[in-house]
């Protein structure tokens, strides 16, 4: 019964999912932030290899868990889930698991409305062909993490070492969702307002994160990532979880529901 529940809740929670743009499959755990865009995946591993020793220097005695464990059972804090299953911040403290879960898969249709025709792969692969820009590994092996962390616009810092490439690769990128005004430097509110109304099934939680623009700040270099963050917080302070839960219970009733007169016995 209890695995009938979730799959319950995460089909409610993933209604509005969308799959995203087919690319190079690669682990979404490869990080290669700190490495230079020319540096290859071995050399840049060997490099994170000889750094490690930074990362040691700063941890406490027990490691950095059982630190902050120890220093929350002194304080009288009690660790809730998201200390332990490391929930993306932009949940509640004071949420479960699940309603955080439930939230995101609410809000998710942010994500969509700067998703350029095609996925935002394509689009910034694209834009680097037409500005004359080779993709390196780093652009490939970041594909996955891009995506894991919700935050796929942000591969467009990953196509050049040069700055004035890379934000002419995120104006380019940012022009394919059409969300720009015609002087091609900042965001058309008004279009955003409308694709965001559209974009949820609920039309009073599409209204009310249209109604945050005017409290996003404009994007600085075409880098968007704060600004979708922005209507995301709000978006999650809006959503209620119980609409979901009332919506996963219903579905479950319905599953378990006894089968209907005359219909064969299971075996």
């Amino acid at each position: 019964m209890q695995s009938v529940v979730w799959f319950a809740v995460v089909l409610v929670a993933g209604v509005s999912a969308v799959t995203p743009a087919a690319g190079p499959q690669v682990s979404p755990w490869i990080d290669t932030s700190l490495c230079d865009l020319a540096d290859s995946l071995l050399v840049c591993q060997l490099k994170k290899g000889q750094c490690f020793p930074v990362n040691t220097v700063f941890s406490p005695k027990g490691g950095p868990v059982k630190a902050i464990t120890d220093c929350a059972n002194t304080t009288g804090v009690a660790l809730g889930p998201q200390f332990y299953l490391n929930i993306a911040s932009l949940c509640d403290l004071a949420d479960s698991l699940l309603v955080c879960q439930l939230k995101k898969g609410q809000c998710f249709p942010v994500n969509t409305v700067f998703s350029p025709k095609g996925g935002p792969v394509k689009a910034i692969t694209d834009c680097a062909n037409t500005t004359g820009v080779a993709l390196g590994p780093q652009f490939y092996l970041n594909i996955g993490l891009a995506f894991v962390s919700g935050s796929p616009e942000s591969l467009a810092d990953k196509t050049s070492s040069d700055p004035n490439t890379v934000i002419a690769i995120r104006r380019c990128a940012l022009n394919a969702t059409g969300l720009l005004n015609a002087d091609m430097m900042t965001l058309n509110r008004t279009a955003v307002a409308a694709s965001l109304s559209s974009a949820f099934r609920t039309p009073a939680l599409g209204a009310a994160v249209a109604s945050a623009i005017t409290s996003c700040p404009e994007p600085v270099d075409y880098k968007i990532t704060d600004f979708i963050t922005c209507l995301r917080s709000a978006c999650m302070d809006k959503v209620s979880a119980a609409s979901l839960m009332k919506m996963a219970t219903t579905m479950v009733k319905t599953m378990t529901a006894a089968p209907p007169t005359g219909a064969p016995a299971s075996a």
